[in-house]
């Protein structure tokens, strides 16, 4: 009778084990087909408004060139609607962009990009609009010039999706850091406001995840960091949540050889 027992529970915790398994494989396809829905649905609106978008930020550009001649009020209202304009651009061409890399589509174009050059244009593009969110955003950079073969687009994404995220999240103060190191350089972004919280500080990468902050609105579609680890990893770089600051810092390194291009730090 014992015997009988014994089996009857161990083929009992087996079909436990097989029907849990089942469930499991179950949801891991459920979760595959929703995050494939969501990558057509959203790669769908993107080719649907860019066009329309292009279309209004040309005339928009025209009439920007004239700004000198027209009402001062009616300059800044442009000018912010051409800012959001391009936002959107961005935010299509990222959409466009995940689906490439889902697919292995799309393509890199490494060559000698001067880092230091690079996020100085980028972080003076973004310090008017952090002034007008009443936002300090201060750049510390090497002295010297740091030279590595990226793929230029990438990395202005990369970025600006990082100072998009501080921008948004920043109570006051945002500072970016460039240093370079023997074999890669390293850009930290760090910001202050509510800190990411450490056991969310995987899936924050992770596509269409957002964090739920009680104190902002959570708008965008969660793609943004998931973008930027990809393109990263296309560098064989790395880009993550330092959870060991007091704020929060996201640290991005990225090699300074690729593809066999020649470098031009050790230049005399």
């Amino acid at each position: 009778v014992g015997a009988l027992v014994l089996t009857g529970i161990y083929h009992t915790r087996r079909n436990i084990r097989r029907q849990q398994q089942h469930i499991q494989a179950f949801e891991r396809e459920k979760e595959r087909e929703l995050y494939n829905a969501k990558i057509s649905f959203f790669t769908n609106i993107a080719h649907e408004i860019r066009t329309p978008l292009t279309l209004i930020k040309g005339p928009l550009e025209n009439i920007l060139a004239k700004q000198k001649t027209m009402d001062r009020n009616m300059a800044e209202d442009l000018i912010v609607m051409d800012r959001n304009t391009n936002r959107l651009l961005d935010l299509t061409n990222q959409l466009l962009d995940f689906q490439k890399i889902g697919a292995n589509k799309l393509t890199m174009n490494f060559e000698s990009v001067d880092i230091t050059e690079l996020l100085a244009g980028i972080v003076a593009r973004f310090e008017v609009t952090f002034s007008l969110n009443r936002k300090e955003l201060q750049l510390k950079s090497t002295e010297e010039q740091v030279w590595a073969a990226v793929d230029k687009e990438a990395i202005t994404k990369i970025l600006s999706n990082l100072l998009n995220n501080a921008l948004k999240y920043a109570s006051q103060n945002v500072l970016v850091e460039l240093e370079k190191g023997e074999d890669s350089f390293t850009i930290r972004v760090t910001s202050d406001g509510n800190k990411i919280p450490a056991e969310v500080s995987q899936y924050i990468f992770e596509p269409f995840y957002q964090v739920d902050r009680k104190e902002k609105p959570r708008n965008g579609v969660g793609i943004g960091l998931s973008l930027a680890r990809s393109l990263a990893s296309l560098h064989k770089g790395t880009i993550y949540l330092d959870t060991r600051q007091e704020n929060n810092m996201f640290v991005l390194t990225i090699p300074l050889n690729m593809e066999g291009i020649k470098q031009e730090n050790n230049k005399a």
